[in-house]
Parts: C-alpha cells; structure tokens; sequence
C-alpha cells in the first residue's frame, strides 16, 4: 500500500481544500471520503432506511449502488434492484451538489457512526 495521509476536523474548516492542494503538490490521488459517506446518506434516506434500522437492511440497499467521482463530481447509480430514471445514464446521476446539504451532512454523521456501513466503505 502506498502513503496515506488523512486529515481530520469539522465541517467547513477547510479540510477538502487543504486535501486537494496537498495532494496535487505530492502527486497523491485524492479521495473526499466525507462524499462517501454523505451519498450513502443520501441514497438510504431517499430509500426510507432510518438510522436505526437493521444492518440487513442496510446493507441490500448498499450493495445496489456504485459511487463514482468523476471530473470533480460524484455520480450515484443504483442497479436494477432500487432502478430509478438516473439510473439509466452511463456514470448514474450527478449529486455533487444534494450531498452538500445540511440535512444529508446530519444523516451522514447519524450513519456514519453503523459498523456496516463503515465495513462496506
């Protein structure tokens, strides 16, 4: 395994810019796991699975996405089983920007604290 550096702090101190600018300076790739988390917020909250709920649960609908950074955005695209409209476009649908909330930022704390979702990022 390569180096890897991780940066930790609250939201909106600055933790993204300071990573990317790093990162280019080094030649390392660059990975917002704070994105990964938020998405998988988004797509469990858009699925109606509460933070409580079962690990089982969960996880069926965590195996039924595919979570891409492409370009400096992050595309989301669920397989047939959870099939929706943005499913059909190549790289899934764009949610740089509905992953950015203050809503989807509160439940991606909530989840983010469930081993299995952890275990599955």
């Amino acid at each position: 395994m390569g180096k890897v550096i991780a940066i930790d702090g609250p939201s909106g101190a600055g933790k993204g810019t300071i990573a990317k600018l790093l990162a280019g300076k080094l030649g390392f790739s660059y990975l917002d796991t704070g994105a990964l988390y938020r998405a998988v917020a988004l797509t469990l909250r858009e699925k109606g699975v509460e933070p409580d709920d079962s690990d089982e649960k969960i996880l069926a609908v965590l195996k039924c996405i595919t979570i891409t950074f492409k370009d400096g955005k992050i595309f989301l695209k669920e397989n047939s089983q959870l099939s929706t409209l943005n499913s059909q476009l190549p790289d899934g649908r764009d949610v740089s920007e509905l992953i950015r909330s203050t809503e989807t930022g509160h439940y991606s704390s909530v989840f983010s604290a469930r081993k299995v979702i952890r275990d599955f990022l």
